[in-house]
């Protein structure tokens, strides 16, 4: 599968640009201004920023015995919608 995210602001050692990044099969395979290809998807940015997911090492949960202030099943989905893959 081939997907392209097009104008995506990404952030390089000392600067960052507008441009396009292509997906294939997973992985990222070309960074360029210019990518020519037929994608099975393409989303467009709109110029907002492209970062990588977090990993949180070191997580404190608070099961069991305060539930009622956090629940396992809360805490993961939060964190996955702010972006922690691992």
């Amino acid at each position: 599968m081939k997907l392209l995210l097009s104008d995506g602001l990404v952030f390089f050692s000392s600067q960052s640009k507008r441009t396009n990044i292509l997906i294939e099969n997973g992985k990222i395979s070309k960074i360029a201004d210019k990518i020519d290809c037929a994608p099975d998807k393409e989303i467009n940015l709109n110029g907002h920023a492209v970062i990588p997911g977090a990993i949180d090492v070191h997580a404190h949960l608070r099961e069991p015995g305060y539930s009622h202030k956090e629940t396992i099943l809360g805490a993961t989905k939060g964190a996955a919608k702010g972006g922690v893959t691992t």
